[in-house]
């Protein structure tokens, strides 16, 4: 044979013979790890997973919110012993009560009957219509003095929107300072006026409206 046909010195044959030895070492380590059971990592199906999501920021408490709407409204049924002047002051103590629970939008709207009443309450989808009269009679328990003033009491009802029917109803006599009836209420200088009596009776109408509510009354009013 002439050895001159085998270039073993060039630089080519050196670079196939490290290539052939570099895939025989990697054949023989694939047999070892198939003989071992264990599978190599499939690098090429290996997925990109997505950046963790960042959390949903925290809700910052609204500053405003939404009160329940009451409106209130009142008549004059008894024309003879009452006014508008002490319908307004009845209006002027319940709405003061029901603004002190903080929990409602209070309204007063101009006056109207015991239907009108109802059906304006049909036409809220939210919210109370209350409506009180300033009635009187001879016999009435808790009347306060023999003048018919003293004798005049708050009729009230509360109807339920949509249906306009009665949530509830009743009734808030004047009570004079130092009155059997309950707790006496404060008089002005000693004064238990007429005026004084029926604010505070509107105000003990608001408190029977907010326990009819769900809502307990202030302790102290």
């Amino acid at each position: 044979m002439d050895h001159r046909l085998l270039p073993r010195n060039r630089p080519g044959s050196r670079l196939i013979s490290a290539t052939l030895s570099l895939m025989w070492i990697l054949a023989i380590s694939v047999a070892v790890v198939a003989q071992s059971g264990r599978r190599l990592p499939d690098w090429g199906d290996k997925k990109t997973q997505p950046p963790p999501a960042a959390p949903d920021p925290t809700p910052t408490p609204s500053s405003h919110t939404d009160k329940i709407p009451l409106i209130t409204t009142g008549h004059l049924a008894d024309i003879v012993y009452s006014s508008t002047i002490l319908t307004a002051v009845v209006s002027d103590g319940l709405i003061e009560r029901l603004n002190e629970a903080s929990l409602y939008s209070v309204t007063r709207e101009p006056d109207m009957n015991r239907k009108e009443a109802s059906d304006r309450a049909k036409g809220l989808s939210n919210g109370y219509v209350v409506y009180f009269e300033l009635e009187t009679g001879m016999d009435e328990v808790g009347a306060v003095g023999t003048d018919t003033m003293s004798r005049l009491y708050v009729n009230f009802i509360v109807f339920k929107p949509a249906t306009g029917k009665i949530l509830t109803q009743g009734h808030v006599y004047q009570r004079a300072y130092g009155s059997g009836g309950g707790e006496p209420i404060p008089s002005p200088a000693g004064v238990g006026q007429v005026e004084y009596r029926l604010r505070w009776a509107g105000r003990e109408t608001g408190d029977r409206v907010l326990q009819a509510l769900g809502k307990s009354p202030i302790p102290g009013h």
